[in-house]
C-alpha cells in the first residue's frame, strides 16, 4: 500500500507525462525523423548484364543525418549524387541531379524526384514517378557507387 507520498509522486509523474504529450504536437516532429524504420546502409539491385556488359539499376547510401547518395545505373554507372532527405507519408523523399551533355556538348543538370518506401527489410523505389516500383535489397558493400567513384576519379584524371 502506497503512503500519501507515493500516490503524490504517481500523480505528479502522470501529469508530467500528459503536458509533455501536449507540449510537444506531432506537426512539429522534425522531417528526418523517421516514421518507419530504415537502417541505414545500402541498398541496390544494380545488375551486370552478361550478354553486353551493362550495368543497369539503382544504388542508394542511406545515411544516419539525413544524407543520401545515389546512383542511377542507365548501361553504366557515371556518377553520383549526394544530397539531404526528408520523410513525407511514411518515405524518403528527395531529388536526384544528373549532368546531361546534350547533342553540341552543353551541360544540363536534371533533377529527378526519388521516393523510397521501407517494406520489410527492403525498399520499394520510384525514380522521376513515372516508372514503376523497383525493390533494393541491403547490400553489405556498394557495386553501382563503387564504379560511378571510379567513373568520377577516371574524368577527373583525364582532365
Amino acid at each position: 500500500m502506497q503512503g500519501r507520498s507515493g500516490r503524490w509522486a504517481t500523480i505528479v509523474g502522470f501529469a508530467s507525462l500528459i503536458v509533455v504529450a501536449a507540449v510537444v504536437p506531432a506537426s512539429e516532429a522534425d522531417s528526418r525523423t523517421p516514421r518507419a524504420p530504415i537502417e541505414p546502409g545500402i541498398y541496390s539491385n544494380v545488375r551486370l548484364s552478361p550478354d553486353t556488359g551493362d550495368l543497369d539499376g539503382l544504388e542508394v547510401e542511406i545515411g544516419r543525418t539525413g544524407q543520401v547518395e545515389t546512383v542511377f545505373c542507365e548501361g553504366w554507372c557515371n556518377a553520383s549524387d549526394r544530397t539531404t532527405y526528408a520523410w513525407r507519408g511514411g518515405s524518403i523523399v528527395y531529388d536526384l541531379h544528373e549532368k546531361v551533355v546534350n547533342p553540341g556538348g552543353r551541360i544540363t543538370i536534371e533533377a529527378r524526384a526519388v521516393e523510397l518506401k521501407p517494406a520489410a527489410k527492403i525498399l520499394l523505389a520510384r525514380v522521376g514517378g513515372d516508372t514503376g516500383w523497383m525493390v533494393l535489397k541491403r547490400r553489405p558493400r556498394p557495386f553501382g557507387l563503387s564504379v560511378a567513384h571510379d567513373s568520377q576519379r577516371a574524368a577527373v584524371a583525364h582532365r
